[in-house]
C-alpha cells in the first residue's frame, strides 16, 4: 500500500506542477488583457473573444510551459531529496552506461516507435478519437519547430523518465511483483498523455521503456530510447504529407523500419540485466 501511495504521490507531482505553471501564465495572461481592454464598453461577445483568445495564446506557448515545468520538477525534486539527506541521481536511478550501449539503443528507440504505431494503427476507434489525435498531431506539427522539439523530444525523454521509470515504478516495484509494477507504471504514463489513441499508444511505449530499464537498472538507457522514439514519431509527423500517396517511400519505410525493429529485438532480447556499468554521462 505504501508503494502505491508513494507511486500516486509522484504522479500528482507531475500533474500539480505543470498546472500550476500553466496557471500562473493564465493569470498573467488574464491580467494583462483585461488592463488593455475597455471594460466599460466590452460586450458579451467582447468577453467571450477574449477569453479564446487567452487561451490560444495559451495554448501556442504550451511548450515552453512544459519546459518550464520539467526545469521546476527537476529542481523541487532534487531539493526534496537533499533535505531528506539523500542523493538525487540514486534515488532517480541514474546511472552511467557503457558507450557500446548507445546505438543499439537509438535503433531501440527506432523500432519502438514502429512497433507501437503499427500495433495502435490496427485497434479500430471511434471516429472521435481519430479526429481528436490528428488535431494533436497538427498542433505539434504547427508549433514552433524548436520549442515543439524541445518539449517533444528532451522534455519528455527527460522528465517522464525521472518520474515514471526512475520514481513511480521502482517504488511500485518495491510492494508488488515486478510484472504488475511494469503494467501499472505504464498505464499510469500512457494516462497523462490525454487523448485515447495517445493513452494507448504511450502505455505500449511505456512497457518497452520499463523493460530497457530493468535491462540495466538505470533511466540513462530509457531517457535514450523516449528521446528516439519522439523524435522518430516528429519526422514521422512532419513527412507524412511527403509520403502520402507515394507506396515506393512507403514500402522502403516499412521494410528499413522492420530491419531495424529485427536488429533492435535481437540485442535487447540478447543483452542481459546490467548492474555495473562504466561510461559516465
Amino acid at each position: 500500500m505504501v508503494a502505491i501511495i508513494k507511486a500516486a504521490l509522484y504522479i500528482s507531482f507531475f500533474a500539480i506542477i505543470q498546472l500550476l505553471i500553466m496557471g500562473i501564465y493564465l493569470a498573467i495572461n488574464i491580467v494583462l488583457k483585461i488592463n488593455e481592454a475597455d471594460l466599460e464598453n466590452l460586450m458579451l461577445t467582447d468577453i467571450q473573444n477574449l477569453a479564446w483568445q487567452i487561451l490560444e495564446d495559451m495554448l501556442d506557448q504550451t511548450p515552453i510551459l512544459m519546459i518550464i515545468s520539467g526545469v521546476a520538477m527537476i529542481i523541487l525534486l532534487w531539493a526534496f531529496f537533499k533535505l531528506r539527506h539523500k542523493r538525487f541521481r540514486t534515488e532517480i536511478y541514474l546511472k552511467s552506461i557503457h558507450a557500446s550501449n548507445i546505438t543499439p539503443l537509438i535503433l531501440v528507440g527506432v523500432a519502438t516507435n514502429f512497433i507501437a504505431t503499427l500495433v495502435a494503427t490496427l485497434i479500430p476507434y471511434p471516429e472521435s478519437w481519430v479526429t481528436n489525435y490528428e488535431q494533436t498531431i497538427d498542433f505539434a506539427v504547427d508549433s514552433n519547430t524548436l520549442m515543439t522539439i524541445l518539449m517533444v523530444v528532451v522534455y519528455a525523454g527527460i522528465v517522464e523518465e525521472v518520474i515514471f521509470r526512475g520514481l513511480v515504478y521502482t517504488r511500485l516495484k518495491r510492494g508488488m511483483p515486478m510484472a504488475i509494477a511494469m503494467i501499472l507504471s505504464s498505464v499510469a504514463f500512457g494516462a497523462v498523455h490525454g487523448s485515447p489513441i495517445q493513452i494507448i499508444y504511450a502505455t505500449l511505449i511505456g512497457l518497452v521503456l520499463v523493460w530497457v530499464f530493468e535491462k540495466f537498472k538505470s533511466i540513462v538507457p530509457s531517457i535514450i530510447v523516449h528521446m528516439v522514439n519522439n523524435a522518430v514519431g516528429l519526422i514521422v509527423a512532419w513527412a507524412a504529407p511527403l509520403l502520402e500517396g507515394n507506396m515506393l517511400a512507403v514500402m522502403i519505410y516499412i521494410i528499413s523500419m522492420s530491419a531495424v525493429t529485427i536488429m533492435a529485438g535481437i540485442w535487447l532480447l540478447k543483452k542481459k540485466e546490467s548492474y555495473r556499468n562504466i561510461f559516465v554521462v
